[in-house]
């Protein structure tokens, strides 16, 4: 059984092909159903875009920015790591949200956020 099967079952739900399951770990050998986490396709592609924009080491972010006067010199790598990690930081906590939702599927906590899966193919 794949992954999306395997997060459907779990669940006791269905979703269409507007919705992707993420890997949390980003290693696709854990089909763990802890490191699954099911997201709007748009969403998820947002997340890995985002993601590949922000220099990383050993799965870690690498970054060294040095804060200077905005007159200074060398501002441009600054000002993209900053930029890139303001843009993860946006979609990262959009995807809380369907973290609460698997919150709510596994009895935790209410549907908080009010998300209601549609497309179920």
């Amino acid at each position: 059984m794949n992954y999306r099967e395997k997060y459907k079952q779990h669940y006791g739900i269905d979703f269409g092909p507007e919705y992707e399951v993420h890997h949390l770990d980003l290693n696709h050998q854990n089909d763990d159903i802890e490191n699954l986490l099911l997201l709007p396709r748009k969403l998820h592609h947002q997340y890995h875009f985002a993601l590949a924009r922000l220099p990383m080491a050993n799965g870690r972010l690498d970054v060294d920015v040095k804060i200077r006067g905005i007159l200074d010199g060398g501002q441009a790598m600054n000002a993209y790591i900053l930029s890139a990690l303001s843009d993860f930081v946006d979609v990262y906590y959009k995807c809380q949200d369907w973290k609460d939702y698997r919150a709510y599927l596994d009895g935790l906590i209410p549907n908080i956020h009010g998300i209601q899966l549609g497309g179920a193919a």
